[in-house]
């Protein structure tokens, strides 16, 4: 009855354009004047919002794409009717939208900011502590300090209780609680409220929030080592399976993805990897239920986590999966922390420390651990410190740093302590009893390099300085994505580090070697990717290379012309190299390709320790060669992708501008660009009328003609022969009036039978003789009626010249001139048919307001005025 259509289940694709066709009105630098949109007062308009108001309400827990477009629809009707108590809070709704969908913090933190203005202003109390605790929930805390969150849901909760919102005021205790619980707040305090919050919610009869905040609980008692059966929760009488089921009944989605989302971080935090990874894997079918939510930052921190501490046991395909997540969530922290720092700085830089350690970066894990732990102190979060302090503790005990490590581990040790959790306590003791944190010999040297490593048993000094460079070698090429730019700066680092004077580096390509870099060390000049083939090349010894390829292994010679198996090869034997090093490039067991270098002013340059030192290196070239390839055949792909759907708009917008039966241009192409094309002319002949006191004055000015043709009687061409025939008249018609036209003028199918025609740049006397050639070409003209019968055809025509007054160009538009000889071409039918009329300004008429008004209404309705027009 209200005639306001909500689908039951709007696909996310439907949100999508709704969202859309309002973004534009409630941009930024709108919003403030939203709140000045009149109150509504029409009776069916307040009952939509009621219905509205409410179907936002239930929708947020049980469907978001319900929940948005409701939303939506509200926001719409609200830009076109104003507010009102029952809609006022629905902005909160828009706000979170903005947020997730959009990415729009900084919009939509001020529309929520506008949904509390208009609760407030309407004094809509029911309301109050909905959109309050929906703005701290899923507005707030992506630009505050979540850590003020806690006394602003309790503000909401009070709010609830005033206004008698049981739910709200429930949700705002949960909210509360877990907050207080994932940004470090004392167990031990916290579980001693907890029998007192859960008794108030349970009182306000909210089942559904009664079991999270249950879930929550035992979470905590996990925490602290407690046994339920020794605390007040075990007098709850709810089992976890009962809780299911009551979400279950009512479609509580946020609630289960939640509950899936606090059980995670459980186990993650006491190191139970498998529990954590099966409520991941639950959390698949809720991953949207809590979009916008404080919660849908801890799922991406936390799963994360999980992935990346599973990640080198993980399948193939697991790990492509997992680093695609981690990369999203990466993404979105960097994203997030650009709106809001103090929440997620700490966070994203343990995600990129644990990045790091995983993918074999060191020095990177180093710095960004030490920059996590820095960051979570500054901001005061004690959880993310703790959790970098054993993140740490565990990479340095995994690389044989025990008394390195064990510093790191007394550091959580203290901060878990402090936050209570004995459990966790236990489980780190555990872990650390099986290392030996006293080792005295494990140092590290200035570079953050294990001094007591040794690349030969002598360890020689110059050595280790070698391979300190190479460390930071290998960082710089793994950073590099872009092949060319990659191949140069590993073609720079290999023969720094080598002692080559020139080298050659060769990619495998279906089959073939091919010469993508070559440079030489006197004038540092490196060229990449010309594909040479080996064969074709003569600057390098492609025996040597092709050996090297076959067996996989490396080859060095001291001096090159005088031993070896290559003394008698033809390029040894002309160019006399002396040290040559030549050493695969291997990937799985796969070759990628192969170094080539070449020293000819001294023997023996290359060493066993050179070798042992492009090994290193050459196992990041591998995979940073084969990353660099996929990227550039993914750029490839995307271009190519993307001159294809070039190609594909521009034929679908010429298909747009072009009539599919006649292949003539139609009304769209005349407003989009023979508009564009009059207006110039226009513009022309207004500069040219400036001082003109004569209305003939430019008689031979040339001018554009307009003109309206009509096909005389084509309706009995349908009744009598068909639609197939009708069609084919037209089909002729349009190359009839083809041939009479220059190839710079514009044919336009009008639509029916009618065709539209602008002459550029004619003379008035061309104006009236070009509508009888085509009248008189048309009727001569025979068109098949498909039976071997010739049908005949006139045609009625009406036409204007424009500019409609010399003296004022400007007075009428190219559309408005069309009108004006639509007028006429009614004026022809009305008058026999068969003929041509044009319409003209009076010489007599002097220009002014009420005459322009006569010409731009003229219609068939209208009543002549001799006066004003001529018609001949």
């Amino acid at each position: 009855k209200l005639k306001c259509r909500i689908p039951k289940n709007p696909s996310k694709l439907r949100v999508m354009a709704a969202l859309l066709n309002i973004w534009p009105a409630l941009s930024e630098k709108r919003i403030e004047a939203l709140a000045d949109l009149p109150e509504v007062k029409d009776r069916y308009m307040l009952a939509v919002f009621n219905m509205l108001s409410y179907l936002v309400r239930v929708s947020f827990i049980t469907s978001q794409t319900l929940f948005a477009y409701a939303t939506i629809k509200s926001a719409r009707l609200s830009l076109k009717h104003g507010h009102c108590k029952a809609n006022s809070g629905n902005h909160i709704g828009i706000a979170i939208i903005f947020i997730t969908v959009l990415e729009d913090v900084e919009t939509g933190y001020k529309l929520g900011k506008l949904a509390l203005k208009l609760v407030d202003r309407y004094g809509s109390q029911g309301l109050q502590a909905r959109t309050q605790t929906l703005f701290n929930m899923c507005v707030a805390h992506w630009k505050e300090d979540v850590r003020t969150l806690i006394p602003a849901f309790m503000k909401s909760y009070t709010m609830g209780m005033e206004n008698g919102d049981p739910e709200y005021s429930a949700q705002s205790l949960l909210m509360r609680d877990g907050l207080n619980l994932l940004t470090g707040g004392n167990l031990v305090e916290l579980e001693k409220q907890m029998a007192q919050t859960h008794a108030t919610i349970h009182k306000l009869n909210q089942d559904q929030t009664r079991g999270l905040y249950i879930t929550i609980w035992r979470g905590i008692l996990e925490l602290l080592g407690k046994n339920e059966a020794d605390t007040p929760l075990a007098e709850s009488g709810i089992s976890q399976t009962q809780i299911e089921a009551l979400w279950q009944s009512e479609n509580a989605r946020t609630f289960f993805g939640i509950y899936h989302v606090y059980q995670m971080i459980n186990h993650y935090i006491l190191d139970d990897l498998q529990g954590a990874l099966k409520q991941l894997k639950a959390l698949k079918a809720f991953e949207d239920s809590f979009s916008g939510l404080i919660t849908q930052r801890d799922y991406h921190f936390y799963a994360a986590l999980v992935l990346l501490a599973r990640y080198p046991e993980a399948s193939k395909s697991e790990k492509l999966y997992y680093k695609k997540f981690i990369q999203k969530s990466l993404k979105k922290f960097r994203k997030w922390t650009v709106s809001s720092p103090v929440n997620n700085e700490q966070r994203l830089k343990i995600l990129e420390a644990e990045q790091a350690r995983v993918f074999g970066k060191k020095a990177t894990a180093r710095a960004a651990f030490d920059e996590a732990i820095d960051l979570s102190k500054k901001n005061k979060f004690p959880l993310e410190e703790a959790l970098a302090h054993e993140l740490a503790g565990r990479f340095y005990a995994a690389s044989g740093k025990n008394r390195l490590a064990g510093e790191y581990f007394t550091d959580a040790f203290a901060i878990f302590s402090a936050w209570g959790a004995d459990a966790k306590i236990t489980q780190l003791k555990a872990f650390c009893a099986e290392l030996d944190l006293s080792d005295p010999d494990q140092e590290i040297g200035p570079m953050g390099m294990d001094t007591s490593t040794s690349i030969t048993p002598t360890g020689s000094a110059s050595q280790i300085l070698d391979f300190s460079t190479v460390v930071k070698a290998s960082q710089t090429i793994s950073d590099e994505v872009e092949l060319g730019k990659l191949l140069e700066k590993m073609m720079k680092i290999t023969m720094e580090n080598a002692g080559a004077q020139k080298g050659f580096m060769l990619l495998e390509n279906n089959g073939d070697l091919m010469v993508e870099a070559e440079g030489m060390i006197e004038n540092e000049d490196i060229t990449v990717l010309k594909s040479v083939p080996l064969q074709d090349h003569d600057g390098l010894c492609s025996s040597i290379v092709h050996y090297v390829a076959r067996s996989g292994k490396a080859l060095i010679l001291k001096n090159a012309s005088e031993e070896g198996d290559f003394t008698r090869d033809s390029y040894v034997q002309k160019n006399s190299p002396k040290s040559i090093l030549c050493s695969p490039i291997i990937n799985q067991g796969k070759l990628i390709g192969v170094i080539y270098l070449e020293n000819n002013l001294s023997a023996g340059v290359f060493t066993r320790e050179r070798i042992e030192l492009l090994n290193i290196l050459s196992s990041q070239m591998s995979i940073s060669i084969k990353n660099a390839k996929f990227y550039q055949d993914l750029e490839k792909k995307v271009r190519e992708r993307t001159s294809q759907l070039k190609e594909a708009n521009e034929q679908l917008k010429n298909l747009s501008f072009v009539d599919p039966l006649t292949q003539l241009h139609n009304r769209r192409y005349l407003y989009e660009f023979v508009s564009e094309r009059s207006n110039a002319f226009i513009k022309n002949q207004v500069i040219k009328a400036l001082g003109m006191d004569k209305r003939n004055h430019n008689q031979k000015d040339k001018i554009f003609g307009v003109y309206l043709l009509d096909i005389d009687h084509f309706k009995n061409v349908n009744d009598t022969y068909g639609h197939k025939v009708g069609d084919s008249v037209l089909v002729s018609i349009a190359d009839v009036l083809r041939n009479l036209i220059r190839a710079d003028d514009f044919l336009v199918r009008w639509g029916g039978e009618e065709f539209l025609v602008v002459l550029q740049n004619i003379s008035r006397e061309y104006l009236d003789v070009f509508p009888e050639k085509v009248r008189e070409t048309v009727q001569k003209t025979p068109f098949s009626t498909g039976d071997g019968e010739a049908l005949h055809k006139t045609c009625s025509i009406g036409y204007a010249p424009m500019p409609f007054d010399s003296l004022r160009p400007d007075l009428l538009t190219l559309e408005q001139t069309i009108n004006l000889a639509d007028f006429a071409l009614y004026m022809a039918k009305e008058n026999g048919r068969n003929r041509a009329v044009r319409i003209e300004l009076h010489n007599d008429a002097v220009m002014n307001d009420e005459i322009k008004k006569y010409l731009i209404n003229l219609s068939k309705n209208s009543k002549i005025n001799s006066e004003y027009i001529r018609l001949q």
